[in-house]
């Protein structure tokens, strides 16, 4: 019994002369930070109007096939008119008869009014009934002033030239100053044998005429000879 209460007492003085050990405490992991609320994507339901009407348009002979559908920020014709969107893409080439044609530019436009939309599509290389309704949305416009006048023409040929490699437009300097734009490309040839690389060249020319201080007549000029192959009037 002795040799029992022995043991226990050289036990104690053991720990008794043991030096204090700090407490361990394992650290409480943060919660995870909560994932950020991401805003759902807010639709353009313009964009998706116009992808309709194009694919329900061009679905035959021509066809529009999901090709990006650019807009054109064009801040000449907003002021005229302000709630209309204008956009550019292409319709894919296709192959009849064994004659393969190539991509042609598009310009559309889109506007919403009275609930109601109202979209206008243009191969711009046709003269054709779409050349004849894209282009009437722009009679009646205000053309009383000079001003008016050159920004209406201009804006026009701001739309022609964004559906264009290299394109650029211009009010001209020519005859008919005051409504007459010209718009520029890059040219598909070298400008001369000594100046291999690649031009500009003359493409169309847009001209507004007015009467009674409102655009009345809408004239556009043909890729290669120039002569005015698209008008529009309101008579």
């Amino acid at each position: 019994m002795w040799m029992v209460g022995a043991l226990a007492i050289a036990v104690a003085w053991c720990l008794h002369a043991l030096p204090d050990q700090p407490s361990v405490v394992s650290p409480i992991p943060p919660a995870p930070a909560p994932m950020p609320l991401l805003a759902a994507p807010v639709a353009d339901e313009s964009r998706t109007a116009v992808v309709k009407h194009l694919r329900e348009r061009y679905d035959g002979f021509d066809t529009y096939a999901n090709a990006p559908l650019v807009e054109v920020n064009n801040s000449t014709l907003r002021h005229f008119l302000p709630d209309t969107r204008f956009f550019a893409t292409t319709l894919e080439p296709r192959v009849t008869s064994g004659l393969i044609y190539w991509p042609e530019d598009l310009l559309v436009s889109f506007r919403r009014a009275q609930g109601q939309d109202d979209i206008r599509s243009w191969p711009v290389d046709r003269s054709d009934a779409s050349a004849q309704e894209f282009l009437s949305q722009f009679l009646g416009l205000s053309a009383s002033t000079f001003l008016e006048r050159c920004e209406v023409a201009l804006g026009l040929g701001q739309l022609l030239a964004a559906v264009t490699e290299g394109g650029s437009a211009r009010t001209s300097t020519r005859c008919f100053k005051d409504t007459h734009a010209e718009v520029w490309r890059a040219a598909d040839a070298p400008v001369s044998r000594r100046e291999p690389r690649l031009g500009r060249e003359h493409w169309r020319d847009v001209f507004v005429f007015s009467a009674n201080g409102r655009v009345s007549r809408i004239a556009i000029s043909n890729e290669i000879d120039h002569r005015l192959g698209i008008k529009v009037s309101a008579d």
